[in-house]
């Protein structure tokens, strides 16, 4: 009886569903970003786990209705290594972990036209002495615990690079314009650009660019809660005296009702390798696999509660919020 019950309350639910196709509700992001993807990556003959390597990103996004702005918690860890030629064994890895903690407040709200504009205060942390909690002990770990097991020749050691931590506190100011291009029945195409101005204590890690986005869009007939989104993006950033930065990316994105899930393979065109605080760099193509969950579970349960007659679902509906 509980179970019948309880697939009632959700049926109700899932009748009342919306179609979510664009991130607009409070989330939790979690990415992940490595330049080896087994057999993807002899397929486009790249990927050695040297230079950008591995990569974890952490977000919380809020989106307040009553609020104009959102509020954004972002953390990236980033590894880059190279082999370490002055010791006779040949796994040997020297490395540099870069750590981006920010805040930011914007006003983006994904309407079909809209002006929009964000604001962020950030904090990089560099070092490359330790096995961290970070990139360099996933990637570590990782590696000790599954890869190596499968790739006899990915087993790394870590040597101390010789350097010291050090800190880069930062601004960054966004300008952009969202519009929705083409709109018929189940298919829309959405355009997305945005100039941008960073703002550093390090000169190496100032710079203007510009971002743009396009996001074509496939809604399901029978099950209006999925969409499919294919993505690319084109980035630019430089500070015009020393670097410029710049890739292509292609994305596809599957969304579903509580959680969305996408794969990105990312191509640099442009770095500036010899930054010094930024050893070890390269060129290699790198994938980005990614889970967006969504922080809206009581606003559904209050909306099936309101709408749904049956008296079970309204019972079970009290029941959780």
């Amino acid at each position: 009886m509980f179970f019948r019950n309880l697939l009632l309350m959700l049926v109700c639910i899932v009748l009342k569903l919306s179609v979510f196709g664009q991130i607009a509700k409070s989330n939790i992001e979690i990415r992940e970003k490595n330049d080896f993807a087994g057999e993807f990556s002899k397929w486009f003959n790249t990927g050695d786990d040297i230079g950008e390597t591995q990569s974890l990103f952490l977000s919380a996004n809020f989106f307040p209705k009553k609020l104009k702005y959102n509020f954004k918690i972002k953390v990236e860890s980033t590894e880059y290594s190279t082999f370490d030629n002055n010791t006779p064994e040949p796994r040997d890895l020297r490395f540099i972990e870069l750590n981006n903690f920010q805040f930011c407040i914007d006003n983006n709200r994904f309407k079909d036209r809209s002006w929009f504009y964000s604001l962020a205060i950030g904090l990089m942390y560099i070092q490359g002495n330790r096995i961290s909690i970070g990139a360099v002990g996933e990637q570590y770990y990782l590696h000790k615990w599954i890869i190596e097991k499968i790739y006899s020749d990915r087993y790394w050691i870590y040597n101390n690079s010789k350097i010291k931590d050090f800190y880069v506190p930062y601004l960054e100011l966004k300008y952009g314009y969202r519009r929705v291009l083409f709109k018929k029945g189940q298919t829309c195409l959405i355009s997305s650009n945005n100039v941008e101005c960073r703002i550093a204590s390090k000169f190496n890690f100032t710079g203007i660019g510009t971002k743009s986005n396009l996001d074509l869009r496939f809604e399901n007939d029978r099950f209006k809660m999925h969409t499919l989104d294919f993505e690319f993006e084109g980035f630019y950033l430089t500070n015009i005296q020393q670097y410029n930065i710049a890739y292509f990316q292609l994305g596809l994105r599957l969304n579903f009702i509580i959680f969305s899930t996408y794969l990105q393979l990312n191509k640099p065109i442009s770095k500036y390798l010899n930054n010094p605080y930024i050893k070890y760099d390269d060129m290699e193509i790198l994938f980005n696999y990614g889970l967006v969950f969504y922080l809206w579970l009581n606003q559904l349960l209050i909306k099936s509660y309101k709408n749904c007659p049956q008296s079970v679902c309204q019972q079970y509906v009290c029941g959780l919020l």
